[in-house]
């Protein structure tokens, strides 16, 4: 039987050997080869609006004094996005 103080650390250096093994990858990931994008054309017309939908009042009050607060809450917010940013991740 396993003492009760070498049950522990068994436990630990299966867990490190087991992430030390996980992590390891079996080559880099590369990226595709092909020339980078300098400028945008984003020329493509846009899709209409959405069609309405009806939204009661008693959702809307439950959505604003609820849901919203909790999923803003949780939400990341960066700072913004680059406007420009080619395929060497440059701005």
């Amino acid at each position: 039987m396993i003492g009760t103080r070498v049950a522990p650390t068994l436990a630990w250096v299966v867990t490190l050997l087991g992430v030390m093994v996980g992590g390891c990858e079996r080559e880099a990931a590369r990226f595709p080869d092909r020339a980078p994008l300098w400028v945008d054309e984003d020329t493509r017309p846009f899709r209409g609006p959405p069609p309405e939908r009806y939204s009661s009042f008693l959702w809307d009050g439950a959505d604003n004094a609820v849901f919203r607060p909790l999923t803003e809450a949780w939400r990341f917010e960066r700072a913004s996005e680059a406007v420009n940013v080619n395929a060497l991740d440059e701005v």
